[in-house]
C-alpha cells in the first residue's frame, strides 16, 4: 500500500466538508474518485497535495505517518496535483514548462540543453506528438494536459493526481491522455483520478472510490460494480427515484432560431425556447456548442438567419443589445471572458 487517509475530515467556518474519509491507494494502479459536484473530491486531494490541512484524521505514505505542512513538501515526497485549470506558461516552450522552478543547472547557470534533452527523452518514452521547443500556446487542449503530466513526472516520482483530466476534451484526445495515464501507471505510479464521466472507468480505473456528502460510501475493484450502482452511490438511491418523470406542461415559445448559421462554424440551426422551460446544449469539444450560445448573446453579428423573441424578430449584433432584452451570459472560461480577478466581487457584480 502506498498511501493511506485515516478518518479524514476537512471544515470550512464549521461546515463539514470531509467526514471520516478512510481510502488506501497503492502503486501501479489507477483509482477513480466519483463524486457529484461539492461531494468533498477535490478537497481531500488537495489535503493529499499539502494545498489544505486536514481537521481531523492522517496520512500515511509507505506506512509512515505524514503532516504536510506545505504543498513542496508532498512534491519532494512524490506528491503531485494537477488540477482541472492548468497552470503552465503559454509563451514558453514545452521544456521551458517541464522544468519551470527546477532548472538543472551547471557550473551555476541553467542548462537550457540538458533540459529539452530529459524533455525529448521523456517526449519519446511516452510517445507524444510534439516537440520539447514547441511553445505551449500552440497546443492542443489535450497536448497541454500532457505537458502538465511530464512536469508532474519530473517532480513526482509516487502519486500523480489528475482533478478531472478530460472534463473539456474530444472522445480522440481523451484516449489519448487515456493511452498515457496507462503507459505512467506501468512504471509503478499510483494515479488518482476524479471524473464525473462514468464511461472512462471501463477500461481505464482499477479501482473506484465513491463520495457523498463528504463521505465515502464505496470504494472496491472496478470490475465489481456496475455504472448505474456507481450512479445510485452518488445521488443517493436510483435515478428514478431521485428524478421522477415530470408532466411536461410547455408554455409560449420565448425565443426560436430559424436556419441559423456562422460562416465556418454553424449550420441551419433550427430550434424553440419555451417559458419556464431549461434546454441543454450537448455536443463534444469543438461541436460548436459555445459558438451558438455566443450568438444569441450577440458576440458574432456575421451570423445568418433569423432570431425571434417574445414574439418579434431581433437581430443580435453586439452584447448591449443582448443585454436589453434580458440575456446573460455566463462563460466557460471564467479566468479570461468570465470575470476580472483584479477587481473585488462587488466591483464584478
Amino acid at each position: 500500500m502506498l498511501l493511506r487517509t485515516q478518518g479524514i475530515g476537512k471544515s470550512f467556518g464549521g461546515n463539514p466538508v470531509l467526514k471520516d474519509v478512510s481510502l488506501s491507494f497503492d502503486g501501479g494502479q489507477i483509482h477513480a474518485l466519483i463524486g457529484e459536484n461539492g461531494a468533498g473530491k477535490s478537497t481531500l486531494m488537495k489535503i493529499l497535495a499539502g494545498l489544505y490541512t486536514p481537521s481531523s484524521g492522517s496520512l500515511e505514505l509507505e506506512g509512515r505517518e505524514i503532516q504536510w505542512r506545505q504543498p513542496a513538501e508532498a512534491q519532494q515526497a512524490g506528491i503531485s496535483l494537477i488540477p482541472q485549470e492548468l497552470s503552465i506558461a503559454g509563451h514558453l516552450t514545452v521544456a521551458e514548462n517541464v522544468f519551470l522552478g527546477i532548472e538543472r543547472t551547471r557550473w551555476g547557470l541553467i542548462s537550457d540543453e540538458e533540459c529539452r534533452a530529459k524533455t525529448r527523452s521523456l517526449i519519446d518514452e511516452y510517445n507524444l506528438d510534439f516537440d520539447a521547443d514547441n511553445r505551449v500556446a500552440h497546443l492542443s487542449p489535450s497536448q497541454k494536459q500532457q505537458v502538465e503530466i511530464l512536469r508532474s513526472l519530473v517532480r513526482a516520482q509516487k502519486v500523480l493526481i489528475l482533478d478531472e483530466p478530460t472534463a473539456y476534451f474530444s472522445d480522440r484526445e481523451s484516449e489519448r491522455l487515456y493511452r498515457m495515464m496507462r503507459q505512467v501507471k506501468e512504471r509503478g505510479l499510483s494515479l488518482i483520478f476524479i471524473t464525473h464521466r462514468l464511461e472512462e472507468l471501463e477500461g481505464l480505473a482499477d479501482w473506484v472510490s465513491v463520495l457523498r456528502d463528504g463521505v465515502c460510501v464505496h470504494s472496491s475493484a472496478s470490475g465489481s460494480i456496475t455504472v448505474s450502482e456507481i450512479l445510485s452511490l452518488m445521488i443517493g438511491g436510483s435515478v428514478e427515484s431521485v428524478f421522477p418523470p415530470k408532466e411536461r406542461v410547455r408554455g409560449r415559445a420565448l425565443m426560436s432560431l430559424r436556419h441559423v448559421s456562422l460562416p465556418g462554424y454553424l449550420h441551419d440551426i433550427n430550434l424553440d425556447l419555451h417559458e419556464g422551460e431549461i434546454m441543454g446544449l450537448g455536443g463534444f469539444v469543438g461541436s460548436r456548442r459555445t459558438e451558438l450560445a455566443e450568438v444569441l448573446f450577440g458576440l458574432h453579428p456575421d451570423y445568418s438567419g433569423e432570431i425571434w423573441f417574445d414574439g418579434r424578430q431581433v437581430r443580435l449584433e453586439d452584447a448591449s443589445q443582448a443585454l436589453a432584452l434580458g440575456f446573460a451570459f455566463v462563460s466557460e472560461d471564467r479566468k479570461r471572458t468570465g470575470i476580472f480577478p483584479h477587481l473585488t466581487v462587488l466591483e464584478n457584480v
